[in-house]
């Protein structure tokens, strides 16, 4: 199964307009930053839920993830600025194949695999979209301002 990151018209016209006010330079920072806190994030994550192995765990785990797929939706949301969509994408098929063969192998059937990795791909699209509201609306970023075009 393949996965992808889909902003809507609206949040790609909200995300150019945060690039649009930073300026590219500041978001490429910005990405490090974010990618840095990320890989802290992926080791406490992955370390925490290693001994265990069941289906009821696997939903617990999912809720308690948030932070962890926080952080991919910061490193998402910057990467969608500044980078092409394919990379996006290519990173959140890399990041979700290595996840799908790490569950399947530990714990899951593939079926329930994917329902997992498909409710992912979901909650970090919403994440990816409430960060991008609070960012416009904590730096009170307006259109006519930023002199973004709509797409």
């Amino acid at each position: 199964m393949e996965y992808k990151i889909a902003l809507d018209e609206e949040y790609e016209y909200k995300n150019n307009m945060i690039l649009e006010h930073f300026g590219i330079n500041h978001q490429y920072r910005k990405l490090i930053e974010e990618l840095s806190e990320l890989n802290n994030s992926l080791g406490e994550y992955f370390n925490k839920f290693e001994e265990y192995s069941n289906v009821a765990f696997v939903d617990k785990h999912f809720e308690e993830a948030n932070d962890f797929l926080s952080e991919i939706a910061d490193c998402f949301v910057i990467s969608e600025q500044i980078c092409e969509k394919s990379f996006t994408n290519h990173l959140i098929s890399l990041f979700m194949d290595h996840w799908n063969i790490w569950w399947t192998n530990k714990y899951l059937d593939s079926d329930y695999t994917d329902k997992f990795l498909t409710e992912v791909i979901n909650k970090i699209e919403s994440i990816m979209k409430f960060k991008i509201d609070r960012t416009i609306e904590r730096y009170n970023i307006k259109k006519e301002e930023t002199g973004c075009q709509k797409i």
